[in-house]
């Protein structure tokens, strides 16, 4: 039976902590005399330093960034090693993070594939080489050849391995849980793998980027709109007006994010502000200012946003700390949240916020 169907409560029991940090000494951590926070084990913090990416990708429930000296950095869940970069973690120009496994792709066309396997989606066909994208859906990868090709692998039980004929003409690729995307010289989309969402809508033209969800698709069109199909169930393919001036565009499993000409980052579907029911995880909410952003990313309930200083924010299921990891004096920690205290006595609070309990009440002093 599909495994899906246990859907994210499965996934947050693979979240249980390897580690738990408790005040001053803990098993696996430490925070030292200047309020820095060092730990290590299953979950760890965000790496000291979220600074000089160029790239940004989310998985279910990690998240990878590529650093300007061609390095992975990985935060997030860690239950089947995806966030464990196999050495040597350099040469790295693409990332891209599936339900619980990563892809990295070197500057010499080969794949490196880590994290859980049982489906084979880390296992890269020979020959390993000529690669110059990569794409990574739930439990299956793909890989963009020079000549124009797709190579897929992983879990095919909804055909999403079976790359319809001609494969050739390839520009760029995408995936979601049971689908995959291949976007075409000539502007035009190519979907196979699960039939939950619809053919593209025409006229099937024109496009130049592409995203998927986990049940919606989008596309970005030469003039700068999106064209989104498929579930609609919290308004995920309705794009806000002025549908114009877009640059990128991302998809989760129930929203979407589009990014402008400007920086600016426009989110829709579920967790719009609002709005809310099920998939309400704030992931629509875009933190302020909402400016200087170069790239976004979107999987599960969470969004990434890239500053152009080489900074990273995100929001909804899964955040980094609102403020500076340092000045620290306890840190404690639940099932998969985290909660600092300052020298000022503030808390701060970060991990999954499923219940608000990353929300910390204000007055936030004493």
């Amino acid at each position: 039976m599909r495994r899906r169907t246990e859907d994210k409560s499965r996934i947050f029991i693979r979240v249980v902590l390897v580690c738990v940090l408790v005040s001053a000494i803990v098993s696996g951590g430490s925070i030292y005399a200047d309020g820095e926070i060092v730990s290590w084990g299953s979950i760890k913090l965000p790496e000291e330093s979220l600074t000089n990416l160029t790239h940004i990708t989310a998985g279910a429930f990690h998240s990878l960034g590529l650093k300007t000296d061609g390095s992975i950095v990985t935060w997030g869940n860690n239950g089947s090693g995806q966030r464990d970069v196999p050495w040597p973690n350099t040469g790295f120009t693409a990332i891209a993070a599936g339900e619980s496994h990563s892809l990295g792709l070197k500057s010499d066309g080969s794949i490196v594939a880590w994290g859980e396997n049982w489906l084979g989606q880390c296992d890269v066909p020979d020959p390993n080489t000529g690669f110059v994208a990569i794409a990574a859906g739930a439990d299956h990868s793909l890989g963009l050849k020079t000549n124009g090709s797709i190579v897929a692998w992983g879990w095919n039980h909804e055909d999403q391995c079976d790359v319809p004929w001609p494969n050739t003409g390839f520009t760029a690729i995408a995936a979601s849980d049971e689908r995959s995307l291949g976007l075409k010289s000539d502007g035009s989309i190519v979907a196979w793998g699960s039939i939950t969402v619809p053919s593209v809508p025409l006229p099937n033209t024109g496009f130049v980027g592409i995203a998927d969800g986990r049940y919606h698709s989008l596309g970005l069109k030469t003039d700068g709109s999106i064209v989104a199909w498929g579930s609609n169930s919290d308004g995920q393919c309705d794009v806000p007006l002025p549908n114009a001036n877009f640059t990128a565009i991302a998809a989760g499993y129930e929203h979407s994010l589009g990014l402008k000409a400007d920086g600016s980052i426009v989110a829709w579907g579920a967790g719009q502000p609002g709005v809310s029911g099920l998939g309400d995880y704030g992931q629509c909410d875009v933190p302020l200012p909402n400016t200087d952003f170069s790239a976004i990313a979107a999987y599960g309930w969470c969004s990434l946003g890239l500053k152009t200083d080489g900074s990273i924010l995100d929001w909804g299921d899964r955040k980094l700390p609102d403020k500076a990891l340092t000045n620290l004096t306890q840190i404690a920690t639940a099932q998969s949240h985290f909660l600092g205290l300052k020298a000022d006595s503030s808390i701060v609070a970060w991990g999954n916020n499923e219940c608000g309990q990353c929300d910390v009440p204000t007055p936030n002093t004493g």
